[in-house]
């Protein structure tokens, strides 16, 4: 499949100096909506294509780090590919993905959540919901602002060069915008804009700007329009802020008020207040609301939509300057920031006044992934993230984030390892994963296996402490020793069958430190376990076929005990979790010299014997 004339055959991976075109396989998706690849060690953005991909893109812009441009023709098409219905899709800049399958735009906004949750956020193993879809697919937008030419013809700028676009009808425009569209386009031009918005659920609208010769019969210059919500009526002036997605919109407040567990006596803030969507949909539920907002022309229609609720409290202000100046008790807050994200001032304030739950609103993952990071050591425990699609064929997401307040005996853990994820979340306890801010590689250490062990998970640990104001940080190192030696993660294939090679039907031990440090960095405690684990004589097939699947990478000691499919082990000696990386057994003994009780007198006995790690280590992949 071809999206341009056919173009003469060129080499995959070579550049052409003439015209700027390479072949590459598309492995990943962008922020922006474009599909990515490498090239010569260079990282190739191409919109217009699809991950799994390999085309030929015409390259448009290139810098020493990167190339940026489009595809021009399909190599090996995915099959989630479709025929955009837009005939300006490519030309226009509003949509990127009408070329993708719908289900699988859904699939990709999600990866980019979580993607900037990990990377951004440092946060891992967050409950991340799959993303909802919008109600309508097309035509669901209830606000456009079209580029007019002097002549009157509506349209949008090219992508690339700016011109204008002219365009008779948008797919993603409420289909009563086309048609008012078709009517004003004439009569608007000598304007160099003109926007329609229109009421879905009201049937009102807002045609900016005035329009003199306008004969057919709309209503021009409004200085607002009213939409409703869940049957409540909103004015909202040209110059506030609404969502583009009335449908979706309803189904952002059912989630605020949902991730809030609103009691009936609960005091709430509402620190982006805007208009007063969310405060008026959730005073019926509250004892008051305080709606903070900054934007005079915001405020105007907050008063007006707000008035029928005396105990919905307007504050005209920065967020960051009225949020520090309540002193009452507050039990929940709003966070719906603009695209830039919170100022750090109001992520400070809410550690002092530790609200007893927090949704957070956002149009940008980045940014929410920034602040989630921040909120987490201020003390808050991310509960999930709901992705939500507020604008299909687009590359823009909305999430929703709940989080809940900590206590000083919930666990924030240390760690990338996904082993030591699902290990410590056998204790019962509220735990959150956060990465280590330190490289391993620049850790000094001394002594014998076991001393460097809990001296990396020291580290580990108090670079986290360090920030965080709540809770207990848990960290591990494990190291496997083969004679004397220590054995750590392959850096390579070639390097990961020399060590299976090397334990191959022999006995070597495992090492794990473990640390607990409170988030003051006052009170910690160690501990290390050692486990003696014996090799069956397996075949160097075996060893190329684990290698292969890529189990053995990411490893110390190029395997795993859990590992039933390969299987390595023939027997062990002490506590089996420990090979996993995280010695329960220790680990809860640790917790509960620093006052995070995990059970009952009776069942720590059998914890003594480790008899919680043999339970659950078989369970660990």
């Amino acid at each position: 499949m071809t999206m341009s004339r056919a173009r003469r055959k060129k080499q995959p991976d070579t550049i052409s100096d003439e015209s700027k075109e390479i072949i590459v396989h598309l492995s990943g998706y962008g922020r922006d909506g474009e599909a990515f690849g490498i090239h010569n060690g260079r990282t190739v953005y191409a919109n217009y294509g699809i991950p799994g991909e390999t085309v030929r893109i015409l390259i448009r812009r290139e810098d020493d780090t990167e190339f940026s441009g489009e595809v021009i023709e399909i190599i090996k098409e995915s099959e989630h590919r479709r025929t955009p219905p837009c005939p300006h899709f490519g030309e226009c800049g509003g949509c990127q993905l009408q070329h993708i399958n719908y289900p699988f735009q859904l699939e990709l906004k999600h990866k980019v959540v979580t993607e900037k949750i990990e990377s951004i956020g440092h946060i891992l193993g967050a409950k991340i919901m799959p993303t909802l879809p919008s109600q309508k697919e097309w035509n669901y937008r209830n606000h456009v602002r079209f580029t007019i030419t002097r002549e009157g013809k509506a349209g949008f700028n090219h992508r690339y060069t700016h011109k204008f676009v002219p365009v008779d009808n948008c797919h993603i425009a409420d289909n009563w915008i086309n048609t008012a569209k078709e009517a004003l386009e004439k009569g608007a031009g000598g304007n160099h804009q003109f926007a329609l918005r229109y009421g879905v659920n009201s049937g009102d609208s807002l045609i900016l700007p005035a329009l003199p010769n306008n004969d057919a019969g709309y209503e021009t210059g409004q200085k607002f329009h009213t939409e409703k919500l869940y049957e409540i009526p909103f004015r909202v002036s040209a110059a506030s802020f609404f969502q583009v997605n009335t449908p979706q919109a309803e189904r952002i407040i059912n989630l605020v008020r949902e991730g809030l567990e609103l009691q009936g006596t609960d005091v709430i803030v509402d620190a982006y207040a805007g208009v007063g969507t969310f405060a008026a949909l959730l005073a019926p539920f509250v004892k008051k609301v305080v709606a903070i907002e900054e934007s005079r022309a915001a405020i105007l229609d907050a008063k007006q939509n707000l008035e029928q609720w005396p105990h919905i409290e307007i504050v005209e202000a920065k967020t960051e300057k009225a949020l520090a100046e309540i002193s009452a008790p507050i039990d929940g807050v709003i966070l719906d920031p603009p695209r830039s994200g919170c100022d750090p001032a109001v992520l400070d304030t809410l550690e002092s006044t530790r609200p007893r739950r927090i949704v957070y609103v956002s149009c940008d993952p980045e940014t929410l992934a920034r602040d989630l990071h921040q909120l987490v050591l201020n003390g808050f425990h991310l509960v999930n993230l709901q992705p939500i699609d507020m604008f299909p064929q687009t590359h823009h997401i909305e999430t929703v984030a709940t989080l809940s307040r900590m206590t000083q005996k919930d666990v924030l853990l240390a760690s990338t390892s996904p082993r030591r994820q699902e290990l410590i979340s056998h204790l019962g306890l509220s735990i959150q994963t956060i990465v280590p801010n330190i490289d391993e590689e620049t850790i000094s250490t001394s002594g014998s296996p076991e001393e460097q062990a809990i001296e990396i998970a020291v580290a580990k640990a108090y670079s986290i402490a360090q920030d965080a104001k709540v809770g207990k940080i848990v960290s591990g190192d494990t190291m496997v020793i083969l004679d004397d030696q220590i054995i750590g993660k392959p850096q390579n294939e070639k390097d990961a069958f020399s060590i299976l090679q090397r334990l191959r039907n022999r006995e070597h031990r495992v090492v794990t430190g473990i640390a607990v440090i409170d988030a003051q960095g006052e009170q910690v405690a160690i501990d290390a376990a050692v486990t003696t684990v014996k090799m069956r004589n397996y075949s160097d097939s075996e060893i190329e076929a684990s290698i292969a699947s890529g189990y053995a990478m990411d490893k110390a000691g190029a395997y795993a005990i859990q590992d039933s499919e390969f299987n390595f082990v023939s027997g062990f000696d002490g506590c089996p979790s420990n090979v996993v990386g995280l010695p329960l057994c220790k680990l809860a003994r640790l917790l509960e010299q620093q006052g995070t009780r995990i059970r009952s007198i009776e069942q720590r006995s059998a914890e003594d014997n480790c008899s919680l790690c043999h339970s659950h280590y078989k369970t660990t992949s």
